[in-house]
């Protein structure tokens, strides 16, 4: 991961062809994070935008985002917010079978593995 271009409460990252996968999965779990405004994921030219709060530090912002990935697969249960998040970096991103299979997959799970009590 590489940073192109940073300002206070925005930067621009651009992930290796090998990695263009793990730049999706921050996008999402950035998305979540309540210090990000805004988030933009074009996987064509692997780049990833994000709009945060301006007092916030970049690399505290990712290390919170990293840690947040676990595994590297993408968390189904969790917060709502954090789903639909989710849900909207698929669809902005372009990718139909992700958006499809975030909205569909907590209907097909049991309760306790969508995150009901």
């Amino acid at each position: 991961m590489e940073v192109v271009h940073r300002l206070p409460g925005r930067c621009r990252l651009r992930f290796a062809a090998d990695r263009a996968a793990g730049g999706r999965l921050l996008a999402q779990r950035l998305a979540g994070h309540p210090a990000v405004v805004g988030v933009r994921w074009r996987p064509a030219n692997r780049s990833l935008t994000v709009e945060y709060l301006p007092w916030i530090e970049l690399h505290t912002l990712l290390q919170q985002a990293k840690g947040r990935v676990g595994d590297g697969l993408p968390e189904v249960a969790g917060s709502g917010l954090e789903h639909l998040a989710a849900l909207g970096v698929a669809v902005v991103s372009g990718s139909v079978a992700e958006a499809l299979l975030l909205l569909l997959l907590p209907m097909l799970l049991p309760p306790t593995a969508a995150g009901a009590p």
